[in-house]
């Protein structure tokens, strides 16, 4: 999981304070918008490995870990929106509360600065999602069968470890995840009830960082939902 959140991360922000204001930030989210919409199983979940990496590993860096890529796979698809924008507005006039004038003009440049880099990393690593779906006539007995595919360039250093998790939780559906370390929620998924989850990003001027995280709410949806009513 360090790995790939070093590999995913330090080689694409060269500069160490851009990094660390990228880490606050995504440390902010978390701490003001997401964590009050988790389940609780989940911040069990996100304890244990917490307590794992602290015994077995002799790293307390891991529930921090997951914490921002939570925050990171909820980010806006389209970064040529001002989502982004607003985000960082926030972040600057709510997290770091900086009162003086001049200081909040220099950091918010660099902010935007940062927020470029990102719009840079998105486009170059051309991040997007491929769906197929086919059931009825088009396929034999009539089946459903989807597919959704992660269209990331291959460079990014996540590929090293793809991993494909299965989840049985007490009292819940047994499910599947595909995915990478760091990541408990879903990208992609299947449960023992039949249902397959996949996400793809559809941003608006309204979008918000409020409520249930989507990775997560997805394996909420498998864990618990036995048909699409």
């Amino acid at each position: 999981m360090v790995e790939t959140y070093n590999t995913f991360l330090t080689s694409q922000f060269k500069n160490p304070i851009e990094l660390k204001v990228l880490e606050l930030f995504l440390d902010w989210q978390y701490d003001t918008l997401i964590e009050r919409n988790i389940p609780n199983g989940f911040l069990d979940e996100m304890k244990g490995i917490q307590n794992a990496g602290a015994k077995v590993h002799k790293d307390n860096r891991l529930r921090v870990i997951v914490q921002r890529s939570l925050v990171f796979s909820s980010y806006p698809g389209d970064f040529n929106t001002d989502i982004m924008y607003a985000m960082l507005d926030a972040f600057l006039q709510k997290g770091l509360r900086i009162k003086n004038p001049r200081l909040l003009d220099y950091v918010e440049n660099n902010l935007f600065r940062l927020t470029k880099i990102f719009k840079k990393f998105m486009n170059e690593k051309r991040i997007h999602c491929s769906f197929m779906a086919a059931w009825g006539s088009k396929t034999k007995g009539g089946k459903l069968y989807t597919m959704r595919n992660l269209d990331w360039s291959s460079n990014t250093g996540l590929n090293k470890h793809k991993f494909i998790f299965v989840w049985k939780v007490k009292d819940t559906i047994p499910h599947a995840t595909i995915g990478f370390p760091g990541i408990i929620g879903a990208l992609t998924g299947m449960s023992q009830a039949g249902l397959t989850v996949h996400e793809a990003g559809l941003d608006s001027m309204k979008a918000t960082e409020l409520g249930m995280q989507w990775t997560i709410r997805l394996r909420h949806i498998m864990m618990h939902a036995h048909n699409l009513a």
